[in-house]
């Protein structure tokens, strides 16, 4: 499919938000390098003003495999369903823990609510992903990469 340095061919990546930012860049990596791309969001569009082409149908685009699973990586249950949508392809061997949330208060105003959001998307998200993710690459004994970004 594309020009990367990498070969993914016979790998699954998920990408936690994978539809904007930082994100989408690592989950189109991935489709240039051939992986089957599983971008894990809560949002398809990539919400930016020259792109509006979501980041699964832009790999597809490009003659790569990739899915879009609608994902609150705070909520444990949705991540096992990103997880059983990478079973569908084999497996996880690839985990990109991305996706978060920021608020721009200052330290003084921030609420309960926010926090909470912040912890549960930013913490408990990432530790329940990289598990769920590591489960199943011992469960099917097949080594793999997981990458948590801040």
């Amino acid at each position: 499919m594309g020009t990367a340095s990498f070969d993914f061919s016979d790998e699954v990546a998920i990408v936690t938000g994978g539809s904007a930012g930082i994100g989408r860049a690592i989950a189109l990596g991935f489709g240039e390098a051939d992986a089957t791309v599983i971008n894990a969001d809560v949002r398809e569009d990539p919400k930016m003003e020259d792109e509006d082409t979501p980041t699964h149908e832009r790999i597809a685009e490009a003659g790569g495999t990739a899915e879009y699973v609608e994902t609150d990586v705070a909520a444990v249950d949705e991540l096992e369903t990103v997880i059983d949508a990478a079973r569908e392809f084999g497996g996880v061997d690839v985990m990109v823990n991305n996706a978060a949330v920021q608020h721009s208060e200052g330290f003084l105003d921030v609420g309960r609510e926010d926090f909470d959001e912040l912890l549960h998307t930013n913490v408990r998200g990432y530790f329940f992903g990289t598990q769920l993710a590591a489960r199943d690459m011992i469960d099917r004994d097949e080594p793999g990469s997981i990458v948590n970004t801040a």
